[in-house]
This record gives structure tokens, sequence and C-alpha cells, in this order.
């Protein structure tokens, strides 16, 4: 079943993008995150229900990133961004959305081409 576009604020889709960024591998990044992860994950279907209704009656804003800047070896910065946890879950929520609706079109390629050289 093809989610529908008004289905990316749904709660079930806010879950399953709540699951696929706490258990992605990107761990060099989550790992800004971990504590606060542990608290909203404490009240995880309250805060799903919070977000989902201020998506639905169109009064959530997405805040402003955090920019840190990380020392490298030739003595420049290497700058990161870091977004809010519910901006996560939102863009994840969105990609969700997208990765389901491009999913038929990428299965006949699955498994057969590499694209990471191009």
């Amino acid at each position: 079943m093809i989610m529908a576009l008004r289905d990316t604020w749904s709660q079930r889709n806010l879950h399953l993008a709540w699951r696929r960024l706490t258990t992605g591998r990107n761990i060099a990044y989550k790992r800004y995150f971990r504590r606060l992860f542990y608290a909203y994950e404490i009240g995880l279907k309250e805060n799903i229900r919070d977000l989902h209704n201020r998506l639905q009656g169109g009064s959530y804003q997405a805040q402003a990133p955090t920019r840190v800047y990380l020392p490298k070896p030739s003595k420049l910065q290497r700058p990161i961004t870091l977004l809010c946890i519910e901006d996560q879950i939102v863009l994840q929520a969105i990609a969700n959305v997208f990765a389901e609706r491009l999913q038929a079109r990428r299965l006949r390629l699955e498994h057969k081409c590499v694209f990471s050289s191009v």
C-alpha cells in the first residue's frame, strides 16, 4: 500500500520516522543526541501525539539548527549542523513517504546496480 502525502504526519509514520532515526547507523551524528533520545523516548507516545497535533494544526515550526565546529588535523574546523530532534523526525517522516513512493521504480535495479562511482 503506497502511503499518501496526507499520511506524512500520521502518528504511524512519525513513529516509523522515530525508529529509523534512533536505529540508524550514523553514530557520529547521533552521539550528540544520545541523552535527548532517551528523554524523548520516555514519553514517546505523548511526544509523537503532540508533534502530530502541531503538524496537523499547522502550528509546528522548524527550529534554527545548531552549528558546532570540530577541529581537523590541518588546524581547520569542520562545521557540523545539528537539527533538533523533532525536525529530524519530521524530515525522516517526509523521507519515508518518498522512499515508499519510489520503491516500485527502484525494485528492478535493487541489488543489481551500484551507483556510488557515478
